[in-house]
Parts: C-alpha cells; sequence; structure tokens
C-alpha cells in the first residue's frame, strides 16, 4: 500500500495487573433505587395481568450503583513520576462498574483542604488517595483533619505506588495491623484496630484515625474489601496510625561525602535505580519528564519506581542556574506543558561530587549510545537534532544552532565537556521548537549558515501602558493568562471578556497582556476596533499565523465577524508555535474558534478592601452605594459578633434598619450586589471577607451613639418577641413565660416576625440565631444597664438551644456578664433570673459544685424581689443539685416547696417536672414503689397538658428510673426508647447521650451485654463534646459492665479507671462506688492520672472540657475588664477615650492592651472550640502560643489594679490555659 496512517504502539503499563484489580473491587458493587428513574417491572406485570385479566403496566425504580469513587492525585513534585498510573487508576475504576461516577481532584500536600469544599454531596463515596507520602505537608496537622473531613464520606484508602520497602520514613509509614469495621462501608474513622494476639480494641489505638494503606495490587484490594464487606471480622492490612499532632520533620537529604552518598544508595535502593543513575549522570540538567525519557531510551525494563527512588535518594539537588533552568523549561514545552494546576517541573542536578563518580563508570561509547538515544526519543518533539559527531566538530563553523539543538547540547553538557566540545551559555530566548523557513512549515531547517542569516526583526509592540490605578481581579487575571499562555491545541488560544459598559474590559485586557507578554516573545498588539480597518486586521492574521505574539481586539461589536477576519484557523503545529487572541466585547462572541468567554461583572467589595486603603475603600464604596444600602453598611455591624456569630437574617436586619420588608430587602440585595454581603442560607448573610470590622469601626466613628442604642433595643425587641414565638409553638402550656417581659406590637420591626411552618423549624431557626444572641445579650449587659432586664429573658429563652459545646462555651460567660451588670445597677429581678440561667447551665454540663452558689444567691434574691419565676426555678435547681450529691432529704424538702407554689399557680406543667424530679429522689433512696407512682402522674400530666411538647421526655426518662429502681428493667427500657428521639428532635444532645447510657444500664440488667456495649459505645461518642465529659463517665461505668458480662474484664477496668479520674475532677459521689469496683478503696487517686490503657479519648474528652471552659473563663475575664471601670470610677485624668462608644464604659489606658489581645485569642479559642464540637478532635497546634499569650495578658504588669472578680478570672484563665497545654 502507498498510503498510511499513524499508530500509538503500546508501551509498558503502570498497573500491569488491571484485570485482577478489578476482580478485586467487585465485592464493593452495591445498588439502590434512582431516585428518579423507573423501569417496567415484567414479572409483577405478567403476574398481575395472569389473576385480574387486565393489563397493568407495573413499574418499579431503576438500579444504579450505591458508591461513587473519588480519586485524589497528590501533585507535590516526586508524585510526577506517576502520572500515568494515575490515569490507569481512573480507567480502572470507570471500568470496573463497580461505581456510580468516578471524581478526580488534585490535592496539595502543603493546603489539603482545597478539594474537601468540593466532596460529593450526597457523601456516599469511596476515596482513594494516590500518594507516595513524602511530601512534608502530610506531616502536618491539617493534613490529618482533611483526610478525615474525605473519610466522612465514607470509606477510605490511601494508595501508595512505592515500594513497600521504601514506606518506612515517609508521613503514612504503615504497617500490618488487624482492622475491623463495625458496619459495612463504614467511614474511615469508625474503623477499629485490633490486638494481634486478644483480639479486643487496641487501647493504644483508641482517639486516633487508622488510615488502610494499599500498594496497587490484587491482594491489598481484596483485603481492603473484605474488610468494608464483612463487619466485624479481622483483616490484616497495612495502616498508619494519624493524630492531629504534628509529625517530627526527618531531614530531607542524607549528609555526607559524594562516595559516603552512593555507598548509602546501593545500600538502600535497587540496583537497576543505580544503573539508572549512572545513565543519568551524562544528562545535565534533569527534570522529572527527562528522567523519565531517559528510563525509557536506555533502560526498557525500568519503571517508574526507580525513577521514584532516584528522587528520593538523596543523590539529587534542586539547581538554580539559569542556563540549565533555561534548557530544562525548552525541552519540557517541547515535551508539553503540564497540566492546568500543576506547578512547573523542579529542575535538578547531581549533589556536588556525584556526577563524576557516576560518570566514571561509564565508557565514552556508552555516553555517546545514552545521549543519542535521548535524541532519537527527543527528535518528535523538537524536530531532527544534529548528529552528535558533527555537534562535537562545529565550535566555529558557520552554523548557528537552533533553540532546540542548543538546548540539546546544554542537556549533552557532561558528554560534551568530557570530549572538550564547548557548551553554549544562554539560549538566546528563543521560543522553542520555532523554525526557520516557510511558514507552513515546509522544507524547514533546524540550523543554516550565517552568511544566510538575516538580522532578526524587533518584536512589535503596541501596547499602551498598564493602568495605573488598577486593584482586584486577581483571580481573572491569572485564569486568563493561563488560558491564553496554553499550548496544547493545534489553534491560537481565543478568549473573549464580555460585559456591561464601565466595568472594565479594557483594562483588565491591558493588565492580562502585561502579565502575559514574557509568553509572546514576537510581540504584543493592541488593536482598537472603533479606527481600524480591513488591512490591520489582515496583518493581525497573518501575525497568529506566522509569529508568537498577543494581540488584543478592543471594543468588537461583531465580535464574531471580527474573530473570523483575524483568526488563521487550524495551523497544523503545536500552540507553543502561535499567538493567542483577547478580545472585549458587551456580549459574548459566537464563533466556533472561540476558547472560552468571561463574563464580567462590577468589582466586588471584598476585593476592593483587599486592594484599597481604607480612606479610599470607603470613598469607593460610598460611590457605590445608594443612601440606604450606606446606612445598612454601618448599622448591621452595630451588634458585636465573632466568627461563630456573624451571620445576620433577615429578621434581625429588618429590627436593625427600621425600615419595612421591601426596603430591607432592597438594602441587603444592594449589599449583596456590590460584594459587601454574601449570602449564607435563604434570608441569612454575612459580610465578605473583612469588610465587617471596617464597617464596625466606621458606625463607631460615625453614628451617634443615641442610634448605637436604639439599634440595640430594637433587635433585643425582635429577639425577644421571636423567643416567645418560637417557645410558644414549640412548648405550648408553660406558664414561666407569662412572667418575661412583653414586647409590645408597635416595638416590633416593620418587617414582622418570620413566618415558621411547624414547630420543628421554629427550634432550627431559633437554632441559628441563638449564636447572635449570646453576643447581643454580652454587648448589652457590657454597654448599659438601662435593657439588662429584657437581656436576662432572652438568656432564658436561649437555653433550650445552648446545653454543650460551643454555645454552652458562649451562654456561661454572657449569663455571668448578666448578672454581674444587674448587680451593678441593683436590679434584683435581672440578677436572680441570670443567676438561675448561670446555675441550669452548670448543672446540664454536670458542674454541681459550681452550680450550688449561683442557685442559692438566685433562691434569696428571688426572696427579695418577689419574682414568680426565679421563686420557682432556684429552688428547683437546687433540689437538683443536691439530687445528684447525695444530700436527698435537702433535695425533697426544695421540691416539696416549689409544688405547693406550682398548685397555687395552676402551673400544671410546672407541677409534673417537680413530681418527676420527686420521683428521682425516692427512686434513689430505695423508695421505688411511691417513684414509680409520682413519674407515672408527671407523664400523664405532660401528655394532658403538654400538647405534646418535647418535655414529656424529661418525664419519661424519670420513670425509667424509677422503673429500673422497682426492678422493671425492661419496661423502662421501653420508656428510654420513646424519650430518646424526642430528646434528639428538640436538639438535647446531653440528654440524648444520658438517654442512651441509661439504656445500656438497663440492657445490662437484663442480661443484654452486647446490646448494652453498644448503646454505652454510642452514649459515650454522643457525650464527647464540649460540656459532656461528667455524663461520658456515666457511660463508661456502663460500657464496663457490660465488657465484664462479656468476659473483657481488662477493657473494663481501663474504662471505669478513666471514668474515675473524671469522678475525681467533678467531685462526684459516685466515685465511691467506681473504687469499689476497682477495689482501690485506700484512697483517692490523682483526678488527672490516666493510667495504664486508658485510652486517648480519655484526654480528647478532658482537653475538650478544658478548652470550653477556657474559652468561657476568657470571655467573663474579657467583660470583666470591660466592665471594670464602672466599679472603680477611675479619674478621668487617668482615663483614655474608647475607640469604641458601644464598648460600654472607658477602659483606662493600662487595659487597653489588655483588652486588645483578649479579643484575638477570644476569637481564636471560639473558633477552636466550634471545631471539636464539629470533629470530636481537639486542636493541639499552637496552643503553646496561646497559653504565653494568656499568660501575658493576664500578668499583674498588663492588668493594671484589676478590681477582685477580674483577678479572679485572671487566676481562673492562667490556670486553665496551663492545664490544656500539659
Amino acid at each position: 500500500a502507498d498510503r498510511v496512517r499513524p499508530a500509538r504502539v503500546p508501551g509498558g503499563r503502570a498497573l500491569p495487573d488491571a484485570q485482577q484489580l478489578g476482580r478485586a473491587l467487585r465485592p464493593l458493587r452495591r445498588s439502590r433505587d434512582h431516585p428518579q428513574r423507573t423501569v417496567t417491572d415484567i414479572e409483577a406485570t405478567v403476574r398481575i395481568a395472569a389473576e385480574t385479566g387486565f393489563l397493568d403496566v407495573v413499574s418499579r425504580p431503576d438500579q444504579e450503583r450505591r458508591w461513587s469513587a473519588v480519586l485524589l492525585v497528590d501533585c507535590s513534585p516526586s508524585m510526577q513520576v506517576w502520572g500515568p498510573l494515575a490515569a490507569e487508576l481512573r480507567a480502572l475504576l470507570t471500568r470496573s462498574t463497580v461505581f456510580r461516577s468516578v471524581q478526580v481532584h488534585t490535592i496539595d500536600p502543603r493546603d489539603p483542604s482545597g478539594p474537601a469544599r468540593r466532596r460529593p454531596a450526597a457523601c456516599a463515596a469511596v476515596t482513594f488517595l494516590l500518594t507516595d507520602g513524602t511530601s512534608p505537608g502530610w506531616r502536618a496537622p491539617q493534613a490529618v483533619r482533611a483526610l478525615t473531613a474525605w473519610g466522612r464520606c465514607g470509606p477510605m484508602a490511601v494508595l501508595n505506588p512505592l515500594p513497600r520497602r521504601l514506606w518506612r520514613g515517609t508521613a503514612l509509614d504503615a504497617r500490618p495491623r488487624l482492622l475491623t469495621a463495625p458496619g459495612e462501608f463504614d467511614a474511615v474513622g469508625r474503623l477499629l484496630v485490633c490486638d494481634a494476639l486478644s483480639g479486643e480494641p487496641d487501647p493504644e489505638a483508641d482517639g486516633v484515625l487508622a488510615l488502610p494503606v494499599l500498594h496497587p495490587t490484587a491482594s491489598a484490594l481484596e483485603q481492603w474489601a473484605g474488610l468494608l464487606t464483612r463487619p466485624g471480622v479481622p483483616h490484616l492490612i497495612e495502616t498508619a496510625l494519624l493524630d492531629e499532632a504534628p509529625l517530627p520533620v526527618l531531614p530531607r537529604q542524607p549528609h555526607g561525602t559524594a562516595e559516603e552518598l552512593l555507598t548509602h544508595f546501593r545500600g538502600a535502593f535497587s540496583p537497576e535505580s543505580y544503573r539508572l543513575a549512572v545513565r543519568l549522570s551524562a544528562i545535565r540538567p534533569l527534570t522529572t519528564p527527562l528522567m523519565q525519557l531517559v528510563r525509557a531510551a536506555t533502560m526498557r525494563d525500568a519503571g517508574p519506581t526507580h525513577v521514584a527512588e532516584i528522587l528520593l535518594g538523596g543523590l539529587l539537588e534542586r539547581t538554580d542556574q539559569e542556563r540549565d533552568a533555561a534548557a530544562a523549561l525548552t525541552l519540557d514545552r517541547a515535551l508539553g506543558a503540564p497540566p492546568p494546576g500543576q506547578p512547573v517541573q523542579p529542575v535538578y542536578d547531581f549533589r556536588p561530587g556525584v556526577r563524576e563518580l557516576l560518570f566514571s563508570g561509564l565508557g565514552a561509547e556508552q555516553a555517546v549510545e545514552v545521549v543519542e538515544a535521548v535524541g532519537r526519543s527527543l527528535e518528535p518533539y523538537m524536530g531532527r537534532l544534529p548528529d552528535f559527531p558533527v555537534l562535537m566538530g562545529d565550535e566555529e563553523g558557520e552554523l548557528r544552532l537552533h533553540a532546540s539543538a542548543r538546548a540539546f547540547a546544554v542537556l549533552a553538557s557532561p558528554v560534551l565537556e568530557r570530549m572538550g566540545g564547548v557548551v553554549p551559555e544562554r539560549l538566546d530566548g528563543v521560543v522553542p521548537g520555532q523554525r526557520t523557513g516557510s511558514p507552513d512549515g515546509a522544507g524547514a531547517e533546524v540550523y543554516r549558515p550565517l552568511a544566510q542569516d538575516r538580522e532578526p526583526e524587533p518584536a512589535p509592540v503596541a501596547l499602551p501602558p498598564a493602568p495605573e490605578h488598577f486593584f482586584g481581579r486577581t483571580k481573572e487575571i491569572a485564569r486568563l493568562v493561563e488560558a491564553l499562555t496554553r499550548t496544547d491545541g493545534d489553534s491560537p488560544p481565543c478568549w473573549a471578556v464580555h460585559g456591561p459598559a464601565g466595568v472594565g474590559k479594557t483594562a483588565l485586557a491591558l493588565r492580562v497582556a502585561h502579565e502575559a507578554a514574557e509568553h509572546f516573545p514576537d510581540g504584543q498588539l493592541f488593536v482598537d476596533l472603533s479606527d481600524s480597518g480591513p488591512e490591520r486586521l489582515a496583518l493581525c492574521r497573518t501575525l497568529l499565523a506566522e509569529r508568537r505574539v498577543l494581540i488584543v481586539l478592543d471594543g468588537a461589536s461583531d465580535a464574531a465577524e471580527t474573530l473570523t477576519s483575524v483568526l488563521p484557523g487550524p495551523t497544523g503545529t503545536p500552540a507553543a508555535r502561535g499567538g493567542a487572541v483577547l478580545i472585549t466585547g458587551r456580549r459574548r462572541p459566537q464563533h466556533r474558534s472561540l476558547t472560552g468567554a468571561l463574563a464580567l461583572d462590577r468589582l466586588t467589595a471584598a476585593e476592593a478592601h483587599h486592594a484599597l486603603p481604607r480612606g479610599s475603600l470607603l470613598q469607593w464604596l460610598d460611590a457605590q452605594l445608594t443612601p440606604p444600602a450606606r446606612r445598612a453598611f454601618r448599622l448591621l455591624a452595630v451588634p458585636e459578633a465573632d466568627l461563630s456569630s456573624a451571620v445576620i437574617s433577615f429578621g434581625a436586619a429588618g429590627a436593625l434598619l427600621d425600615t419595612t420588608a421591601d426596603r430591607t430587602r432592597s438594602s441587603l440585595d444592594e449589599l449583596q450586589a456590590a460584594g459587601v454581603l454574601r449570602r449564607t442560607a435563604p434570608d441569612r448573610c454575612h459580610y465578605a471577607g473583612e469588610l465587617r470590622a471596617l464597617a464596625r469601626e466606621t458606625a463607631v466613628q460615625e453614628l451617634p451613639e443615641a442610634q448605637h442604642d436604639e439599634a440595640l433595643s430594637r433587635l433585643l425587641d425582635f429577639s425577644l418577641a421571636l423567643g416567645r414565638q418560637v417557645h410558644e409553638r414549640r412548648y405550648p402550656g408553660e406558664r414561666w413565660r407569662n412572667d418575661l417581659t412583653r414586647v409590645a406590637s408597635s416595638a416590633l420591626p416593620r418587617t414582622g416576625l418570620p413566618k415558621m411552618k411547624d414547630s420543628t423549624s421554629a427550634l432550627a431557626a431559633w437554632a441559628d440565631e441563638t449564636p447572635q444572641l449570646l453576643a447581643l445579650v454580652r454587648q448589652i449587659a457590657v454597654r448599659s444597664p438601662r435593657h439588662v432586664r429584657r437581656a436576662a429573658d432572652l438568656l432564658l429563652l436561649a437555653q433550650v438551644t445552648a446545653d454543650s459545646g460551643a454555645l454552652s462555651a458562649a451562654y456561661e460567660p454572657a449569663a455571668r456578664a448578666v448578672a454581674e451588670r444587674a448587680a451593678m445597677a441593683d436590679d434584683d429581678r435581672a440578677e436572680g433570673r441570670a443567676r438561675v440561667a448561670l446555675a441550669e447551665a452548670y448543672i446540664t454540663m454536670g458542674k454541681f459544685t459550681e452550680a450550688e452558689p449561683e442557685a442559692r444567691r438566685a433562691d434569696r434574691l428571688a426572696g427579695r424581689s418577689g419574682d414568680p419565676l426565679t421563686g420557682f426555678r432556684a429552688p428547683y435547681a437546687r433540689a437538683v443539685i443536691a439530687l445528684h450529691q447525695g444530700r436527698h432529704d435537702e433535695a425533697e424538702r426544695h421540691l416539696t416547696a416549689v409544688w405547693e407554689r406550682c398548685r397555687t399557680r395552676n402551673d400544671q406543667l410546672g407541677e409534673a417536672a417537680v413530681l418527676g424530679a420527686l420521683a428521682r429522689v425516692w427512686a434513689a433512696t430505695g423508695s421505688s414503689n411511691d417513684a414509680v407512682l409520682f413519674a407515672e402522674r408527671s407523664v400523664g400530666i405532660h401528655r394532658r397538658t403538654g400538647g405534646g411538647s418535647p418535655r414529656l421526655a424529661h418525664g419519661l426518662y424519670a420513670l425509667s428510673e424509677a422503673l429500673s429502681s422497682a426492678g422493671r428493667h425492661a419496661d423502662a427500657l421501653r420508656e428510654l426508647f420513646q424519650a430518646l428521639p424526642l430528646f434528639e428532635e428538640d436538639r438535647q444532645h446531653l440528654w440524648a447521650g444520658r438517654t442512651r447510657c441509661r439504656m445500656a444500664e438497663a440492657m445490662v440488667a437484663l442480661i443484654r451485654p452486647s446490646e448494652a456495649a453498644a448503646a454505652a459505645e454510642d452514649a459515650a461518642k454522643r457525650l464527647l463534646v464540649p460540656g459532656g465529659e461528667r455524663w461520658r463517665a456515666d457511660a463508661l461505668v456502663a460500657l464496663g459492665h457490660a465488657e465484664t458480662a462479656l468476659g473483657r474484664k481488662q477493657g473494663a477496668r481501663a474504662h471505669w479507671r478513666e471514668a474515675l479520674a473524671v469522678y475525681e475532677a467533678f467531685d462526684a459521689p459516685e466515685a465511691r462506688g467506681v473504687r469499689a469496683l476497682l477495689r482501690d478503696k485506700t484512697g483517692p487517686s490523682s483526678a488527672g492520672s490516666r493510667g495504664p490503657g486508658v485510652s486517648r479519648t480519655a484526654d480528647t474528652a478532658s482537653t475538650g472540657t478544658v478548652l470550653r471552659d477556657l474559652t468561657a473563663a476568657v470571655r467573663t475575664l474579657h467583660d470583666r475588664l470591660r466592665l471594670q471601670p464602672a466599679v472603680g470610677q477611675p479619674d478621668h485624668r487617668t482615663a483614655e477615650p474608647s475607640a469604641d462608644p458601644a464598648a460600654g464604659p472607658v477602659a483606662p489606658r493600662g487595659t487597653l492592651e489588655a483588652l486588645e489581645i483578649l479579643g484575638a485569642v477570644e476569637a481564636e479559642l471560639a473558633g477552636r472550640v466550634a471545631e471539636f464540637a464539629r470533629t470530636g478532635r481537639p486542636p493541639r497546634a499552637d496552643l503553646t502560643r496561646l497559653r504565653s499569650s494568656l499568660e501575658t495578658v493576664t500578668s499583674h504588669e498588663a492588668l493594671r489594679e484589676p478590681t477582685p472578680g477580674a483577678a479572679d478570672a485572671a487566676v481562673t484563665v492562667r490556670d486553665l490555659s496551663r492545664r490544656l497545654t500539659r
């Protein structure tokens, strides 16, 4: 045949056993009903037709694969070797028919959280991480956090392409371990590491992330698939144990002489990698693609593993030689640009003395063979290169080397120098692959005689200067520069920037052109299409076909026709040898050669904030916004907020702005359009970036203090009205709401209260508002005593959604600030209610020692003020405290008095609560019959008058205690199963965990130890939140009893030791019983000690408690320092005017710096405790820095003449910070 077609001959595969790997994945195949598609159920249709005689088509849901696959590919420089492996892995996962879809993301170990934002929404994904674990980024705590985040979506495994012998010393140093999964396809965070001898969970691995690490072989995948599909069965799998403690940084390279480096390399790595290193010594410089090229050209039996060994073997170092870097860049461009998002290839050279030793083992003839083989491999990319002897003999000749040949000469410089040749010093900036001859490439030569060589034409530059005052648009600039400089097509890249007039299209195009100028050495042209004829466009067309130029076409009215006149069409050569086009216009061009388009909107305020100084930014904002929007920009920042409370709801915005719903929405929409606000949910938004601080500062300086006070008062009224509405929907029939401050209809915002579909949505909306409410309460308490009564009432309404976690760390200091402000103002009613709220917050967390003085003081204040609300809740709180501290007679006395008050006021739900508490008292004292009777009366009242209120759960809980005391454990378990969903629906997380603990106790009594252990473990997990450590100890005791029944006495004793340490820390009477279980009656042990075998989860729980307490203590100290001048009444001559009139009384000069530091530390701690509540893992990084900051700010030098309260708070902060860093 006289005609042929090109074909690619397949090379060696990175996954030679792909078929076996696909078979190993088949056990993971699972199906589910498709949510939309249906198919005809032929069998059911035939059966119904036969039975009825009518043809009625029956449909059933179509089936689809349950799991998706996510492949995370490490983009570290060392992973460039494994590019083909990543592609083949993706093809394998796609062809296996196991997964519904396959997504591939690159992940940078230095910032591994990037792809976590693109997790599948349904979180039903099996995640594979392809990495060699050698990047230092994998040793940082944020890497473990990112892996944990991906692991929540489903199973996860690391695929390490390195041989197992090279895993030692990497960040993922996996060892064979027995793993079990409690459930099918459990997430990686639920995997258990078992002891190899006993088969029980290994306590040393508790609290860490057990991450399977697999070599991509069929046997490893089979074991891992069995782990996921056979729950409870141990499998021996290579596993890395990771926690957030930073790993020690290993030396990046071995040290020593060149001889020692080679001796170490030959002893640690394979002989093939050493032979490849010898061949690489003939080449300089080196990049990963070039090393792969040398391997493929000279050692067909070697693979990527041997290149990886050279990269990791310590023989190479990064080079900064300009000549080497330029030559490597030239050759890499010829071989193909790296994929988008991947960094430029690093350039390496052998370390001093290593090349000479390696090169000595390579004869001259073999060295020439290596260079010739590399040259033959480069020919398809760079054209015919000179023969090696001609290159050697042409030093003084008439020929000029072209750029590609000159780069090749630099590449072969070790051989040239050995044989007496001369290496070109520089590459003269010539574009790689640019040839002489005709534009279409016919008859082109790589070099020609100097006598025939024309003087190079100067590169045409007709580009106006870049705009002087241009700012922002960084993402758009980066995107366009990357797109215009791509070289992977056969046509010039052509991009359009379109948008309305005045948005800065021309300025952006000029900035992009100047940024990308170095990529277009043949010139850059700017063409104003409003004043250009067809001749100019024809010139542009010629230049694009022949030169590497960038042409900016500005102001196209008919962009499609303009592009037809300019673009030369496919050139048949790589785009690296042509130009690029950037066109601007008001509409997107409709042209088949258009590569892409960028729609340009007005600059956002967040971008302006990063680029402009404060004064210029305010002027820019004022020019962008209407007067109502400018007013809204300032008023919305009047409430104080941190990261957890910076969200603004539509209702709160209406209260602050005091405008109608339409005008409020119009102002918010305008601020969002300008980029000042960002929407986070329907009718909820927050300031973009750091604009809140600017808006707050502007509001403080420009708004009168009266407007501040009025705005806060309106917001307080709105919050009170919203809280009453939520409680009326959620908890009907409760009488205590009638004792709260009533908000007149005239005081409500003109936007009205938000409409709520049902009680569940009402509680969700209230939970979303709670962080902002608590920040508002603290601000009111510090700012003015005039609103403190309403702030105290708002505290009681917010209590239902602040029982644990980050909100409990905000609730306690808010209640204390209101109590202290009310005490300053001699407002007994407000102080009493705040003290009750504080006592009940402590009770919720099991801190009865702290709760007792607050409840006792509230009881006294109730007697002085005659407040019926405090008169009921203060003695009730004292009774609960006495019950848990074992003072049952005192508890009964308080409850009897409260019962009488409820009967007098006809408060039936209050009476039900008292009856339930009395039932718990009598159950504890052995009067089981009376306990059951009173508990049943309590439940009956809840069912009759509660209107389906979730408060019924408390009655059921009390009834379960009474039934257990009577020996009726099955009945108790039935009541607990009814109470649990009510607690969960009511967001009472601690009570839900305590209920699961009670279930475990009942199951132990019913001799159902396996179920009891599962329930106790679930309870302990639920209670692993800030504020839940005391109740988690109860779950550990129950778990110990269950494990004793299962014969696991060693594990039971470990759980009891852990529980004992907690009981002693909380001064709980339950410690005596646990000591008896441990047969340790000689005396108390150290409360902070952790006996042998105690899991790391104990330290996690303790750290969570200390972190929550420290956050609350820092907030309390912050508030007391801001309140301090009102107590001491400092002389105005020693006081400095506050920069923030909304911050309350003027602070003395000595505490201003302390307040600033405390504000920053408070914000950081709030973020950390919120992260712990969300992930269950306490942050351990930078705790020493936090401790140092807190010790500095609480020193006697920083706090000048503090009040006794501020001094006590400073001592508490110091003690807690030291406990946190032990």
